[in-house]
């Protein structure tokens, strides 16, 4: 669906424009019941650019179109992914996401506790400390895990779930000296809601609703001192390249 680009895709593989027009009443404008339409023009422009298509995404409104009437573009509204892709450099994302995964290699044996809304990064930083040695546990993809036994059987280990408080823990049965650390993705609502839609389009997954959002932050709470808690700002830089691309589209 609008702003989504899947039907460009379509339209492109078996008509190669060199221009493609675009007529909507969905400009964001006052009084205007949505801007997915000026959304998907400007998705359909930045992905034919990343992409080196020969194509031009050309947007009007219908009284432009047909009445010659003047247009503001406006300001589009929702996440904005150019105020990350502006701070990358500039605040050393990068290097913060680095630095973090050497902290938490460096803490040495025990269990590592991911904690952050869907779509916020937890698995690809789980991911990034399996192939330092840790063994991942999907709670999506397993989750009637015996948790005791995996940490008896591997030593280091990563938990890879939403984790919103202290209380999320308790079903594992752990003793609390066993986790070495809280990593909680430093990312807004609004930025986690929109990795979690990108995401939908890059692996055509299914997309998670808002109400498990609402049920996350209404939950979300500091865990407590006694705890090590990291926070991190996820690098979509280290994501697959067409990842990357499709994160700056406007959802």
């Amino acid at each position: 669906r609008k702003p989504g680009i899947g039907i460009f895709d379509e339209i492109f593989n078996a008509m190669k424009p060199k221009v493609f027009y675009f007529i909507g009443d969905a400009a964001g404008r006052k009084g205007d019941h949505s801007d997915c339409d000026i959304k998907f023009s400007y998705n359909v422009s930045i992905w034919s650019k990343f992409n080196k298509l020969d194509c031009v995404s050309k947007f009007y409104t219908p009284e432009q179109f047909f009445d010659s009437k003047s247009f503001t573009k406006p300001i589009l509204g929702g996440y904005d992914p150019g105020t990350y892709i502006k701070s990358y450099k500039k605040n050393n994302i990068s290097d913060q996401y680095q630095h973090t995964l050497q902290t938490v290699q460096g803490l040495g044996t025990g269990i590592v506790i991911m904690s952050g809304p869907p779509g916020s990064g937890k698995t690809s930083f789980a991911k990034d400390l399996e192939k330092l040695g840790f063994f991942r546990v999907s709670m999506d993809e397993t989750p009637r895990a015996n948790i005791r036994k995996l940490y008896e059987q591997h030593n280091k280990l990563v938990i890879d779930a939403t984790h919103p408080n202290v209380e999320s823990i308790g079903k594992y049965g752990l003793n609390i000296s066993a986790i070495i650390c809280v990593v909680r993705m430093d990312v807004s609502r609004e930025m986690s809601m929109h990795m979690n839609t990108v995401r939908s389009w890059y692996d055509d997954c299914k997309k998670i609703p808002a109400i498990v959002y609402n049920i996350y932050y209404k939950k979300l709470d500091v865990f407590p001192a006694s705890i090590l808690t990291m926070k991190v700002i996820p690098d979509i830089f280290r994501a697959p390249k067409v990842y990357a691309q499709m994160f700056a589209l406007r959802t």
